[in-house]
Parts: structure tokens; C-alpha cells; sequence
């Protein structure tokens, strides 16, 4: 390697190592009320420093943000861009607030990534069945599926155009509700914590779709019995959040539920055998470690144990554009 190959080598890695200041700089700025404070039009800081915050910090931390495209700045006074409104004010076009929220709790959880290796879990922020399962955290799911809900949807009507569907630990139900609107003939029951259905059942009113689409309140682990009868299980999003153990009795009753040649589609993370791609999943496996007590990203060779163990066949993966992919398999 040559010296020109290094230096881009290292500024390479020096991107990557100070990347969490501008993430932080974002969540910052929206758990402050800043975009709001800056909307529409150009305010000085004077105008919308609180008396608990520092003039010359604020102005700092604006200068910031200006450089990061999402403030304008006009002399001494700032306003929003085009971005920042779109996606970070209260008349935002796709709200991504809820998201910024959440990941600005994860900065508090990844302080701990070091404690975490040497113990192997996570150290207090195990919040499987509460704290992961809040109204504010579905929410912030509907915001980071909203991109991704048009090509889920054509996926799976590629498998039922018509008949009854199941989303299991459904969140929003944004994927079967999005499946139901270009599938007319298509049913479905979203099934979640009792908690978390509400919050469906706001969306599910706001999209008209109350006829053709229920919420049954349902604890994924704990409840022997999924129902039975459905053409077609999605499992979307779900099964990092469990062990293998857990994963298999999930599977093994979702087989139960369907009917014969019902199919189950498994959305989330697939690993290589290694582990180590795609990267971004097993990023996502060191955030597991540290949100949950036994989550993990999961290989393709895994998934294709799991639901042939639980009597599936006709396994296969399908590729999607975005992060995630598909298991399929039939019963």
C-alpha cells in the first residue's frame, strides 16, 4: 500500500469514528425543540435561546448544524432548510422525530458497548416486553418502515392477492396495511401486546381499512396458540428480538396456524454464515447485545434450520432493495 492509498485509508476510518457526532448533533437538536424554533422563517439566537440554555453554546451548536445543510444562516440569524422542515418540525411532511428519539436513547445504551462485550448482554437496558414495546417506540417503527412499506407490500402480494393474513407481533400492522390496500381481496388480523394494538388501531382508522383489517391482542412467547387458518403468516422485524430457542416455538406455532401450502414470510437481518454481513446487520446484532436481554441477527443457514425443524418447506430467500430481506417458506 502506498502513501496516497494510506492517507485516503485513514481519512476513510477518521469519517467513521467521528460519524456519532453528527448523528448526535440531529438527535440533539430535536429532543431541543430546535427545528421547531427555527421553522419558517429566520430567527436570531436572542429570539429563541430558553433561560436555561448557554448564547454562545446555542450559537455554536447552530453553526453546526448549518454546516450540516440542515440550518440556513442569513448574517446572525438561522431558519430551516428544505430538509430539516420536511422531516424534523411539526408541520414535517414524514415526521422522523419518533426515530430521532429513539436513536437519541441509543447513544445512552452504546456508552455501554464496552461493559457489554466483556459480559455478553446488555447492561440495563434489557426492555424486551416494556420499555421496547411503548406507543413512542411503535411509532417510531411506523416512521422507519414508511419508505420501505411500497416494495414490502408488491412482495407479498406476490403470494396472496386474496385470502386471510396474519401479522405477527405486527407493531403499526404498516406492512398488512399497506398489503390491503392494493389487495382488496385480501383480509388480515394484526397481533401484537394489548398495548401496541391500540396504537394499530389508529392506524389501521386513519387508513379506512377497519372491515377488512382486526387487531387481536396477543403475547408472541407466552400464548400457546397463534389461531389458525390463515393463508399467510408475515413475521416482520421479530425474531432478532428473541434467542434461538424462543425463535423455533415461534415458528412451530406459526406452522400450526396456517393452513395447508400457507405460507410464512420472515422479514429482518440475513446473515452470511460469518456473521459479518451485511454490515449493517451485524451492527445492528451489537445493538441487540445492548437493547435486549437475548436478541441477535440471524444467518440464512439458521432460518432454514428453524422452519425446516417446524415442517416448512419450498424454503427460500428472497433479496429486497433495502436493509432487510426475506425467508419464505411453505406449509
Amino acid at each position: 500500500m502506498n502513501h496516497d492509498q494510506l492517507t485516503t485509508l485513514v481519512d476513510h476510518l477518521f469519517e467513521d469514528i467521528s460519524a456519532f457526532q453528527r448523528g448526535r448533533l440531529i438527535t440533539t437538536a430535536s429532543s431541543m425543540n430546535l427545528f421547531n424554533r427555527f421553522s419558517g422563517e429566520y430567527r436570531s439566537i436572542g429570539e429563541v435561546k430558553r433561560k436555561s440554555e448557554d448564547k454562545e453554546g446555542l450559537k455554536r451548536f447552530c453553526d453546526a448544524l448549518t454546516g450540516l445543510g440542515l440550518l440556513q444562516k442569513k448574517g446572525e440569524n438561522y431558519r430551516c432548510t428544505e430538509i430539516s422542515e420536511l422531516l424534523f418540525t411539526d408541520h414535517a411532511e414524514f415526521d422522523l422525530r419518533p426515530i430521532l428519539r429513539l436513536q437519541h436513547r441509543g447513544y445512552e445504551m452504546w456508552s455501554e458497548l464496552d461493559r457489554a462485550v466483556k459480559k455478553g448482554q446488555a447492561i440495563k437496558f434489557k426492555t424486551v416486553g416494556k420499555g421496547l414495546f411503548n406507543p413512542k417506540f411503535i411509532h417510531a417503527m411506523e416512521a422507519r418502515a414508511h419508505f420501505r412499506k411500497e416494495e414490502m407490500a408488491q412482495e407479498l402480494k406476490k403470494y396472496i392477492w386474496r385470502g386471510k393474513v396474519l401479522d405477527l407481533g405486527g407493531g403499526s400492522g404498516i406492512f398488512i396495511r399497506e398489503l390491503l390496500k392494493i389487495a382488496p381481496g385480501a383480509t388480515g388480523v394484526v397481533a401484537d401486546l394489548p398495548g401496541v394494538i391500540k396504537v394499530a388501531e389508529s392506524y389501521i382508522k386513519e387508513d379506512k381499512l377497519q372491515k377488512r383489517l382486526k387487531t387481536e391482542p396477543l403475547d408472541i412467547i407466552n400464548d400457546n396458540s397463534y389461531g389458525k387458518g390463515y393463508d399467510l403468516i408475515l413475521i416482520a422485524a421479530i425474531l432478532h428480538i428473541f434467542g434461538p430457542p424462543k425463535n423455533k416455538r415461534i415458528l412451530k406455532k406459526t406452522y400450526k396456524a396456517l393452513k395447508p401450502k400457507g405460507k410464512v414470510v420472515i422479514m429482518d437481518y440475513i446473515m452470511n454464515d460469518e456473521h459479518s454481513l451485511p454490515h449493517k446487520g451485524s451492527l445492528f446484532g451489537i445493538h441487540m447485545m445492548l437493547a435486549t436481554s437475548e436478541g441477535n441477527v440471524y444467518s440464512e443457514t439458521q432460518y432454514r434450520d428453524w422452519l425446516k425443524r417446524a415442517g416448512f418447506k419450498k424454503i427460500r430467500k428472497v433479496t429486497l432493495q433495502g436493509q432487510s430481506d426475506l425467508m419464505i417458506a411453505e406449509k
